[in-house]
């Protein structure tokens, strides 16, 4: 499991210590459990005055992969330059000791650099609290497992720094002479050093996969800090002046090192004393003039608002500029006063019909999460909407919680079912009272990111779209959430154009990479009018059929490759029930029979790349039904839904859709013995569609909504 003493380990991974007894143990245990074992451990202790050296000597003890490095106390960045000397490794890896890796990330880190010869890898992390964590898709958009040069997407600079998700190759630090500042008490070192890594490496990949846990709640991390005034600034132009040293590649990184700046700059200047706004101010007011002058601040570059307060700096000057945001000036999502006051050349959205979107929210028991919904809409930095929230007969106090939380803003509105019926026919009742040039839906457990009315409906207007289909996120409400179900939505190819909806469905199916949510789909209004698209009621998996009905009919269709859909993965909703259900099944079955209804009505009009997708996903849809059936359902389920189906239409069920063998023989048995049966069909026709009678058997029953 060791390293011999003289030889050169794959990976040197730093781990700088100061006080961090608390979360120590259980980052060396993480370290030292790697599925790469040839790794040497450098843990630089800045001179901890409370139990961490002890732990690293008991740890050490245990396994010699960990040189323990003493030295005074001097600060972050001359803990991390010292463990950058003491490295032996090909690749030098960051592990910070309230932070804990997966036991496989540097043994895939590794792998991804040697396999394209990279200079640098990173990978997706995980925001970790004490209670719950979340995936955080640092890198989306970038494009994954295929390596570039950093100059080839000058925009991968703006991402979070996460140095610590990330592998370096230690021949590349020396060379180039990557660094942390070593200024005594200094902090924000990583954002310098990352800065200085990505102008320097020539090959790089980034991996979807997220592999380090970041812990987002510990009181003692050095970003919580709240002095400091100018010390992200020097980091900054620390950063700039590597990069001008290199002016083969500066053309390249320079206007969008300026966008970061921004970023960073609204954050340094959210959390100062507002005593201190006016001449941070001011400074801002200096360089970005200077960045302007030099022909290097490309405003077209920066998202709206961004661009209006930038502009709005340097028009009226940095005493104006405080007057107007006294206490800190918002980001792109975050602002709505802001949004409605913006100039006419810094709108987003072209002009059209309002209300611009129709958002339907069905509720059903959802007084623990509805308020995080409606919050995240009225939070919208675009407001031309209206919402539809249909309760759906709650039992519990969500009629209460939305009539509180709509009660000042006449976009929304309420309305209640007459009886419990399901998703679809609340969303239904919702499509019938819109008034929107679109039409989409957000659960009541789950969230928008805070622009993406601005981008989606920017988007769809400009290119004349019926429907615009988009990307999301998870979020986990809590650890028993993520170990039931883990959807990840990242990671897709990118599609900018406009082509049917049928073209778009086969894009994505011949990537595997389609998703049948339609929540993840924003809709033209008059073309679910005109073919009368709505949702199927008193099922479960709704989403399949009214987003196969739209992808049909649409003539222009595109792909929006940002998370802008945040989706909840929570234990106790209907998605995320461990157990699967005969309900299950039912939306399955009706799902596939409708499509092959439809295929079957129009097969001489559709082309073998579109049926060849539909197959696909038919057949993955019946994967699904066989998955549940043999784990999930109860004899007592299988049953009664035996019960509802004629000796032809179980032979159909038996061996199209489970294959059942010996079960499949002898309901063909019956089937035989029955005055229905005749060789001749079996023999011409092959399996017959199948019947179900789902329908009819969930009308009996109660769809509990969540």
């Amino acid at each position: 499991m060791g390293t011999e003493q003289n030889a050169a380990p794959k990976v040197s991974i730093i781990v700088p210590v100061y006080n961090m007894e608390r979360y120590l143990g259980k980052c060396l245990d993480a370290l030292t459990k790697q599925t790469l074992s040839d790794i040497e451990i450098v843990a630089v202790n800045d001179g901890s005055t409370d139990s961490s050296p002890s732990i690293l000597r008991a740890y050490a003890e245990k396994d010699p992969r960990i040189r323990i490095v003493d030295k005074p106390n001097s600060g972050y960045g001359a803990s991390m330059n010292r463990g950058i000397d003491e490295a032996r490794g090909e690749y030098i890896g960051i592990v910070e000791p309230d932070d804990y890796p997966d036991l496989v990330m540097f043994d895939k880190l590794y792998k991804a650099a040697k396999k394209h010869n990279c200079d640098l890898v990173k990978c997706n992390y995980y925001r970790t609290y004490e209670d719950h964590e979340e995936p955080e898709w640092n890198l989306h958009g970038y494009g994954y497992d295929t390596p570039f040069d950093p100059i080839e997407k000058p925009r991968v600079i703006c991402t979070v720094p996460s140095i610590w998700a990330a592998l370096y190759r230690r021949s590349m630090l020396v060379g180039e002479g990557v660094r942390f500042r070593e200024t005594p008490g200094a902090a924000f070192q990583d954002t310098g050093f990352t800065l200085k890594a990505w102008f320097a490496a020539k090959r790089c990949v980034l991996l979807r996969r997220p592999l380090l846990h970041y812990r987002m709640d510990n009181p003692g991390s050095s970003s919580k800090t709240t002095d400091k005034v100018y010390t992200v600034c020097d980091e900054l132009d620390g950063a700039e002046q590597f990069m001008r040293e290199r002016p083969m590649r500066a053309g390249a990184f320079a206007p969008w090192f300026h966008v970061g700046k921004w970023g960073k700059y609204r954050w340094n200047y959210d959390r100062i004393a507002s005593e201190l706004h006016g001449e941070f101010a001011q400074r801002m007011y200096d360089e970005f003039t200077t960045a302007r002058d030099a022909g290097e601040l490309d405003l077209s570059l920066f998202a709206d608002i961004s661009r209006c307060q930038i502009a709005y700096l340097l028009d009226a000057g940095p005493e104006a500029f405080v007057e107007r945001y006294p206490d800190g000036y918002p980001d792109d999502w975050q602002e709505d006063a802001f949004a409605k006051e913006m100039p006419a050349a810094c709108a987003a959205v072209p002009e059209g019909p309002s209300p611009a979107v129709t958002i339907m929210v069905a509720c059903y028991n959802c007084e623990s999460f509805i308020n995080e919904c409606l919050d995240s809409l009225k939070a919208q930095t675009y407001g031309d909407f209206e919402a539809i929230v249909v309760d759906d007969c709650s039992t519990d106090g969500s009629v209460e919680a939305v009539r509180a939380a709509i009660a000042a803003d006449d976009r929304f509105s309420l309305v209640r079912l007459a009886e419990n019926s399901g998703p679809g026919a609340a969303r239904n009742a919702a499509i019938e009272r819109s008034h929107g040039e679109y039409i989409m839906y957000v659960d009541a457990d789950d969230r928008l990111a805070v622009d993406a009315l601005e981008k989606l409906i920017g988007r769809a207007r400009r290119q004349n779209l019926d429907e615009l289909y988009f990307g999301a996120q998870s979020f986990f409400e809590d650890a028993a959430a993520m170990a039931v179900m883990y959807e990840d939505f990242g990671g897709r190819a990118s599609f900018d154009g406009v082509v049917t909806g049928k073209e778009l469905f086969t894009f994505f199916s011949d990537r595997g990479q389609y998703f049948t949510q339609g929540a993840l789909r924003m809709v033209r209004r008059v073309l679910l009018m005109k073919w009368g698209i709505r949702f199927p009621e008193r099922i479960i998996h709704e989403d399949v059929m009214y987003g196969f009905k739209i992808l049909v009919h649409s003539e222009r269709s595109s792909f929006l490759n940002e998370p802008l859909y945040l989706r909840r993965q929570r234990a106790g909703s209907i998605m995320g029930s461990k157990r699967r259900s005969l309900e299950n099944v039912q939306g399955h079955l009706a799902s596939i029979g409708f499509v092959r209804s439809w295929i079957n009505a129009h097969a001489v009009e559709l082309d073998g790349a579109f049926l060849q997708a539909a197959g696909r996903e038919v057949g993955l849809w019946k994967q699904l039904v066989a998955r549940d059936w043999a784990t999930d359902l109860t004899d007592d389920e299988k049953a009664e839904f035996m019960r509802g189906m004629a000796p032809d239409e179980r032979v159909d069920f038996e061996f199209d859709i489970l294959g059942m063998g010996q079960a499949a023989e002898r309901a063909a048995a019956e089937w035989r013995e029955s005055q229905t049966y005749r060789l001749g069909d079996l023999i011409a026709s092959g399996p017959r569609k199948v019947k179900l009678q789902a329908k009819a058997l969930l009308s009996r029953r109660k769809v509990d909504r969540m």
